[in-house]
């Protein structure tokens, strides 16, 4: 299958006017000789002739006016070099890489040599002005009938087996043109094959460019140019740092020198490599590896190109610029149509786009062309980038787990050209609003926001490699199998994984997307943004937003309040600025006591724990007037630690009910995933002890070890009771019947040790509960059989918990607020419980308003609104102590 008869069949349009443009820029082979270039980074590279004369034509002389970086030159001025730089290096390379491969034993013909180096030669022929800055502009331009760039490459991709980019897809149209074959036979390269000679030349470059195979066994001399190593990248990479002044160990001489060619099955390969070519899975083919001591060049490879990308292609500021660039292009695309052909596109120069609108005297009195676009290149030409107004981030987000489903949407918008563009104009609008009532006189333009979020920068060097052990072994640098090398070699291999897992980590936690705008509306397009995030996804984020802006909390309280006088707030009362009482310094300073006291309390999530920013976003979630009564509340919360319980069980075993038992055994009173469980290890930690205590000397046992001690009596153990329906549930579900809560907590017992537990004198101890309950509790439990003996409270609940706060008519209004919470999260959770249920829970169960954590988790008779997840108002509601999960 030819690339040029695929492109001529499904985009006669765009071959048509690729024609054309290379035509213009063939017009004369030069006859010249073969000639060495001095270079940066790999001091001399030597040409073959014809490689000479296609670098001397006008197609390739275009490529020294089109940036390899784009825009970074405004902050790394260094690294202002071309795609012409790039190209010729990229020979250079490529010939490093065949000689190594022929030192390894592996042929590689004179003629493909030649066409090897020609495709690293052309593989950027057809990048546009600003190189993939613009990428993106023609992705709708029309190739075809009813065909647009996008579904182009969607058909290449399922005709060659690989998706590729925009601009290989106009540098594989270039090569693969009828103009450009005249002028390869016209430059006469020394083929030795006829086929070779007659015209396959020019679709064998294509394929190679195009990430397909023109050799399907052997698909090694594809990824010479398109794979894990290839000399894309090793000549990029070290240009990149050598010339931006980046300081990154990219060791290219090892790296090449430790290639080798390894035989593998097609099912060896990773899914996207055996998409591109149709062989049966046991096929045999040859594809690139490295030598086992290799592996740390690739890793210091995977490692440089993460920290590039973070430091040099994202940086913020290379981000601001390519956003101007990037909205100049989109409004002369506007005011130009005529320029929406890939033909027309490609003659864009870059050096003529920068001097839009800049005054000439050579060329004094020429029209204006399109005045926004004109406007907006000026601003790039004098370096006026927009600024940082607001930084968002996944690890950013404050609130519920939930939140962070609703940032995926979040983020596919912001990747997305139509949802970012809506995002951009509702956030101006709201700017816009936010200036005219602060009426300064300053004003948000219709080109002054733009949204930036980093494109992912994956490698597939894990998934498409192989490593070569001493002895020959060939194993997947992806998935080493234990036993295929020795188990130093399997470690190193395990760690070289890891190193590629860190990579991916490390892009993740460092991706910052940031919403851009002209430096002195940076506060309003910053709350505007708030609002905006907050209303479409229900996320907020924390102070990170605009501390990593540079922005000062005064200032963006100060365009907050302002947006609270006009209303703007309405739809998002979470978004309010602090009460006078939260930004109070003596306030503040309670709350990190209080964080740093409720610090133990363990949560499924980091991120959930009660830190002071999440007490603050707790309170703030209140009604100002009520904040002054619940800090109060929240410094009454009975925290029980491990420590506490120890000395619960110490002050329980001084009880005449358990000292008078002859031997007991304590046993947890649940089942393994329950709280008892893991109180029990505590009561035998040294460190844990009072001074003098003999705690360690309790036997605990699970319930059947325990009733195979003979005639042992037995102490059950909790942290807490209420009502003491979970109690009698475990106590019937042991037995075999149905308990009073429909929940599962433990196994039936066997027969024989049910009769046992019936017969056994037992005592109940808890650090915790209800002394008002514990006849009711021992009357329901005599009546399943056990022979209860007594239960011992060491600690006792009030009936109360917020009355003890603080006086009556003060807590009254909070009491009644968090009751009318605590009914609309259990609707939003509880679908299937009735209305009264929900009224008996509102303020924890049995609505006793109680303010107590363990260590290990919040019991739910504590007030509803401190741990339960749900929906308030339409919004997420944030726990400050969410329960965790069994």
């Amino acid at each position: 299958m030819q690339v040029r008869g695929e492109l001529q069949r499904a985009a006669p349009e765009l071959m048509k006017s690729i024609e054309a443009f290379v035509s213009e820029r063939t017009k004369d082979a030069r006859d010249t000789s073969s000639k060495s270039i001095n270079d940066p980074v790999w001091k001399t590279i030597s040409l073959y002739r014809w490689e000479v004369a296609l670098l001397d034509s006008a197609m390739l002389q275009r490529l020294r006016r089109i940036r390899q970086l784009g825009v970074v030159e405004l902050v790394f001025p260094g690294a202002g070099y071309s795609r012409f730089e790039h190209s010729v290096g990229c020979v250079h390379v490529m010939q490093l890489l065949i000689d190594a491969l022929r030192r390894g034993g592996t042929e590689v013909t004179k003629d493909e040599q030649y066409l090897l180096r020609l495709a690293a030669l052309l593989h950027d022929v057809g990048h546009c002005a600003f190189s993939h800055v613009s990428e993106k502009y023609y992705q709708d331009f029309e190739v075809g009938p009813k065909t647009t760039f996008t579904a182009l490459r969607q058909t290449l991709a399922q005709k060659f087996g690989n998706r590729p980019a925009a601009s290989e897809v106009l540098s594989a149209a270039i090569v693969s043109s009828e103009a450009f074959e005249r002028y390869l036979q016209a430059i006469q390269i020394p083929l030795e094959s006829r086929t070779m000679r007659r015209g396959e030349a020019a679709d064998w470059i294509a394929k190679l460019i195009l990430g397909s195979y023109p050799d399907p066994s052997r698909p090694y001399l594809t990824q010479l140019l398109t794979g894990p190593f290839d000399a894309d990248k090793l000549d990029y990479m070290p240009r990149d740092c050598l010339l931006s002044g980046i300081p990154l160990p990219v060791d290219v001489p090892r790296l090449i020198d430790k290639l080798r060619v390894v035989q593998v099955t097609v099912g060896q390969l990773s899914g996207s490599m055996q998409k591109r070519f149709h062989l049966p899975r046991e096929k045999p083919v040859t594809v690139l590896g490295a030598a086992f001591s290799g592996t740390r060049a690739i890793e210091e490879m995977l490692i440089a190109r993460a920290l590039l990308y973070d430091k040099l292609y994202y940086h913020t500021k290379v981000r601001a610029a390519e956003g101007l660039v990037n909205r100049a292009i989109e409004r002369l695309l506007d005011g130009r149509p005529d320029l929406k052909t890939p033909g027309a596109f490609l003659q864009l120069d870059e050096q003529e786009l920068q001097l839009l609108g800049a005054p000439s005297l050579i060329y004094a009195g020429r029209q204006t062309v399109v005045p926004r676009a004109e406007a907006l290149f000026t601003q790039y030409r004098e370096r006026r980038l927009p600024q940082r107004a607001l930084c968002f981030a996944k690890t950013l987000i404050i609130g519920p787990t939930e939140h962070k489903e609703r940032w995926a949407e979040l983020h596919q918008d912001c990747r997305s050209w139509g949802p970012r563009k809506n995002l951009e104009t509702e956030i101006r609008e709201l700017a816009k609003q936010l200036c005219a009532v602060a009426n300064t006189g300053i004003q948000v333009d219709d080109d002054d926001i733009f949204i930036t979020y980093p494109e992912s920068a994956r490698m597939h060097t894990s998934v498409d490699t192989f490593v070569v052990s001493e002895d020959g072994q060939v194993t997947s640098f992806h998935t080493p199998r234990q036993g295929e090398l020795s188990s130093d070699e399997a470690v190193t291999l395990q760690q070289l994984f890891a190193v590629d897992r860190w990579v991916d980590t490390y892009e993740t936690n460092k991706a910052f997307g940031f919403v851009l705008c002209k430096p002195d509306v940076r506060p309003q397009v910053h709350v505007a943004t708030e609002i905006v995030f907050a209303k479409r996804y229900n996320l907020q984020f924390n102070d990170g937003r605009f501390r990593l802006c540079k922005l000062s909390e005064e200032e963006i309280n100060a365009v907050e309040r302002l947006a609270l006088e006009h209303g703007l707030f309405k739809e998002t009362p979470q978004l309010r600025p602090l009460s006078d009482f939260l930004r109070n310094s003596d306030t503040r300073s309670r709350i990190d006591r209080l964080a740093e006291r409720l610090s133990e309390v363990e949560t499924d999530e980091e991120a959930s724990r009660p830190s002071a920013l999440r007490i603050l976003t707790w309170l703030h979630q209140l009604p100002d007037g009520l904040q002054q009564a619940a800090l109060p509340a929240l410094e009454r919360i009975r925290l029980f630690r491990r420590q506490d319980f120890v000395k619960d069980i110490e002050a329980a075993r001084r009880t005449p009910a358990v000292a008078s038992l002859s031997r007991p055994v304590w046993v947890p009173l649940g089942g393994p995933k329950d709280s008892a469980a893991r109180w029990g290890y505590y009561m035998h930690d040294e460190a844990l002890k009072s001074p003098g205590s003999d705690v360690s000397a309790i036997e605990v046992k699970p319930i059947e070890a325990a009733l195979r001690v003979k005639n042992a009596p037995l102490v059950f153990f909790d942290d807490c009771f209420y009502s003491g329906g979970q109690v009698e549930t475990v106590f019937a579900q042991w037995l075999g019947e149905a308990g009073k809560i429909d929940e599962e907590h433990v196994d039936p017992l066997p027969a024989d040790l049910r009769d046992e537990l019936r017969r056994r004198d037992c005592v109940l101890v808890y650090a915790l509960g209800r002394e008002d309950r514990k006849q009711e509790l021992t009357e329901r439990l005599q009546k399943l059989g056990l022979q209860v003996k007594d239960i011992v409270v060491v600690e006792s609940l009030s009936e109360d918990g917020l009355a003890s706060t603080m006086p009556e008519e003060q807590i009254e209004p909070l009491r009644k607020h968090l009751r009318h919470v605590g009914e609309s999260l259990l609707r939003s959770t509880k679908p299937t419980w009735d209305e009264q249920r929900i009224q008996e829970r509102a303020l924890g169960y049995g609505n006793g308003g109680h303010l107590v954590a363990f260590q290990m988790n919040v019991p739910t008779f504590t007030v509803t609104a401190l741990w339960s997840r749900g929906d308030y108002e339409g919004r997420p509601w944030l726990p400050l102590l969410p329960r965790r999960s069994k």
